[in-house]
């Protein structure tokens, strides 16, 4: 039997539902990457993406990235947070 993994740092916790039009909203879009990862999650948390360090870790319930928008993946991947 192997011991699981132990993940350390600062976790940010959202609920459930958390698609892809929170994770890189529509009136971002067209800004470029680095732009639109600073509205991330803004209308769920304001602060996240001003305060989101590298190496932090987001934690999120049923649905979390649902969407179309690889945008998000990118937002949250420049803003340095592990998944």
């Amino acid at each position: 039997m192997s011991t699981p993994d132990i993940i350390r740092g600062r976790a940010w916790v959202f609920g459930d539902r958390i698609d892809t039009d929170l994770l890189a909203p529509g009136h971002a879009m067209k800004k470029g990457p680095e732009a639109l990862a600073m509205h991330c999650l803004e209308a769920v948390d304001p602060a996240f993406a001003r305060e989101v360090e590298r190496g932090d870790i987001v934690v999120a319930g049923e649905d979390f990235g649902i969407g179309r928008a690889g945008a998000a993946a990118i937002s949250l991947k420049l803003l340095g947070s592990r998944r």
